[in-house]
């Protein structure tokens, strides 16, 4: 099923490039509609690029990866993370409330591949023009990060299992978005070798989902 998961995950993209390159080849368009094609493919190509990103690190991480920790500015750190999705998805809002400078000893590459994943999460399971909010707070010498959508929540008798590997949701409304559940499970390694531990809060009304840390 893994496999089978995977080998649908990368040919979806790469399918909608080749559509797109097959489109320009064959037919004469406008300005516009090159525009539109254009940015329809970078779309899939950053969506592949970020799968790739995800199995090679969880291939790391399965090969006794080394984590480098490095005294970071966390504000700085997410705001280049969100600056870079409010510049490739306009189909969300993506914000960032932080209110004070917070500095902390991450691995860049790692924390980065863990917050893509919150985020991305996020985007599958939200409806599109929805605002996606990362928030950074400090209470008690802990940096909280968080990542709160307004999706379609987590179920509670899933909430046990998010971040087993290969675990997916058998509710109704998830069943059919593609994945391979291995997201989570990666994020948790990444987070639990920071000290630390990815919890997830249910909305109101079982809608929308916080995913969060403490460092």
């Amino acid at each position: 099923n893994f496999l089978l998961s995977i080998t649908h995950e990368l040919n979806s993209p790469l399918t909608s490039i080749k559509l797109v390159f097959e489109t320009l080849k064959r037919r004469i368009l406008d300005t516009k509609q090159i525009q539109t094609l254009s940015s329809n493919g970078l779309d899939e190509t950053n969506r592949l690029e970020s799968l790739v990103d995800k199995l090679l690190f969880g291939a790391k991480l399965e090969s006794s990866y080394s984590f480098h920790m490095e005294e970071s500015d966390l504000n700085r750190f997410l705001n280049d993370i969100v600056s870079r999705y409010q510049q490739q998805f306009t189909n969300f809002t993506f914000t960032l409330d932080s209110k004070s400078r917070i500095t902390r000893a991450i691995d860049k590459e790692a924390i980065t591949i863990m917050i893509n994943n919150l985020i991305e999460n996020a985007m599958k399971y939200s409806p599109q023009h929805t605002e996606i909010k990362i928030y950074l707070t400090e209470n008690n010498g802990k940096a909280k990060i968080s990542v709160v959508d307004q999706g379609v929540g987590v179920d509670k008798q899933d909430v046990p299992f998010i971040f087993d590997q290969f675990y997916r949701s058998g509710s109704e409304e998830t069943r059919t978005t593609k994945g391979t559940g291995i997201g989570l499970y990666i994020s948790q390694q990444i987070v639990k070798a920071h000290n630390s531990k990815l919890n997830v809060k249910v909305g109101e009304n079982g809608k929308g989902s916080e995913f969060y840390l403490e460092l």
